[in-house]
């Protein structure tokens, strides 16, 4: 008998299926899987306070008939909405309100909004179904669940001032440093918490690596985010602005290549709940002079959140262009092919005249001194002799794409050159 099927015949190989392992096994970005921790402590709140346990309701549908099962899902489901829906008292801190991040310290857990809930029960579907409770994904059980209508409403984004005032409120170096690089760089938090010392890399123009900002060929800090960190699990690049390189560099000397560089510790859900708390303490602050800052949608989401700083870089960074470019930094998908043949020099200087519009001194546009300027103009005059001087050793056709594409590339630099100018 094959080992196969020896294990396949004996009972004591079947394993208990645990939380533990679903999280474990659960191949979704770490955001999402934060999200299903959530849900499943709620869960696990609104048994008991019905006076159950998860183990006595799973032993009690498993011993049903399927259309029992069926019924009692509708039912469980129905009323853990409900429940979702009430303010209730928190059940990690007892209502004790002392340091629980939970319920960021109030002691109870704040009814949820119609499109926090759906993502809620998305996931919760998803645990149910791991426990075998496949109904949940049935047409009839979908049909008898009813959510309230999630009603659009325009985003609000960020100004210059705005993130200048946050930055300036923010009271811990490291915080502040992580606000600006959010603000310029197009990451996502659970992205940039998760950035490591040997993430950051001194590359010259052309995206070589040099040894040093003392490198005369030094141009610009490459950032490389993991695959295993995003959202999409697509690696992708992005830049450290000129604005904060400073104090990126003097962080990245005071840590080994395998630390964090925005988290003092290893504990990356406990470390994304202090950042989201010390963002909410900072955004009180604001609001009691300027109540704009505490402004919420009709679905109950504050206006401003970590989120709100990825937006300020990729509507900012757009205005350089029209095919997205800040899109193709932030990650969405789309965008990233439209610039497949990107090379990263061109990139690189695409991103240093985003700069001009991803300012952090308060103001619209970057003030650029005319030597700045002047030596932009300078490097693609001595790009574009070095292509005309290549274009005799191409075919015809060859000759027509390259001569197409640098003289797009040269006008949107030249563009954009005025327009920092006439600010100055």
């Amino acid at each position: 008998m094959s080992k196969l099927l020896e294990r396949l015949n004996n009972p004591d190989t079947i394993r208990v299926k645990t939380d533990w392992d679903f999280i474990n096994n659960f191949r979704r970005a770490e955001s999402t899987k934060e999200k299903m921790l959530t849900i499943i402590r709620q869960f696990e709140a609104y048994l008991k306070s019905e006076g159950l346990n998860k183990e006595q309701v799973f032993g009690i549908i498993n011993s049903s008939t399927p259309e029992q099962r069926l019924i009692q899902l509708i039912d469980i489901t129905t009323s853990l909405i409900e429940y979702l829906l009430e303010r209730h008292v928190c059940t990690v801190c007892n209502g004790a309100k002392k340091k629980c991040i939970q319920c960021n310290s109030k002691g109870y857990r704040v009814a949820l909004k119609p499109g926090t809930l759906k993502g809620y029960m998305s996931n919760f579907y998803t645990y149910m179904s791991y426990y075998g409770f496949i109904e949940v994904e049935t047409k009839s059980f979908r049909d008898s669940i009813i959510l309230p209508d999630i009603i659009k409403e325009q985003t609000e984004t960020l100004t210059h001032q705005m993130v200048k005032m946050i930055i300036d409120e923010t009271r811990p170096p490291l915080r502040k440093l992580l606000y600006a690089f959010l603000a310029t760089a197009g990451t996502r938090i659970f992205e940039t918490i998760q950035l490591k010392k040997s993430d950051f890399v001194m590359v010259d123009r052309f995206g070589n690596t040099v040894k040093s900002r003392s490198d005369p060929a030094y141009r610009k800090i490459l950032v490389k985010i993991r695959g295993e960190t995003t959202k999409t699990k697509e690696p992708r690049r992005t830049y450290v602005s000129d604005q904060i390189e400073y104090d990126i560099t003097n962080r990245l000397e005071s840590i080994n290549d395998d630390s964090f560089v925005f988290i003092d510790n290893n504990d990356l859900i406990k470390s994304k709940f202090t950042i989201t708390h010390h963002f909410h303490e900072v955004r009180e602050r604001l609001g009691n002079k300027d109540p704009v800052w505490i402004k919420r949608y009709n679905s109950g989401r504050h206006h401003f959140t970590l989120h709100s700083f990825r937006r300020f870089f990729v509507n900012n960074a757009n205005e350089i262009d029209r095919l997205g470019f800040g899109h193709k930094i932030a990650g969405h998908g789309l965008y990233m092919k439209k610039y497949d043949t990107l090379t990263m020099e061109k990139e690189i200087e695409l991103y240093n005249l985003a700069e001009a519009y991803i300012s952090l001194d308060g103001k619209r546009f970057k003030k650029e001194n005319d030597m700045v300027v002047n030596g932009l103009r300078k490097e693609l005059v001595e790009k574009n002799k070095l292509i005309e001087s290549m274009k005799s050793e191409f075919d015809d056709k060859l000759e027509y794409h390259i001569s197409t594409l640098n003289d797009k590339f040269t006008e949107i630099i030249a563009e954009h050159m005025e327009k920092i100018l006439e600010k100055n």
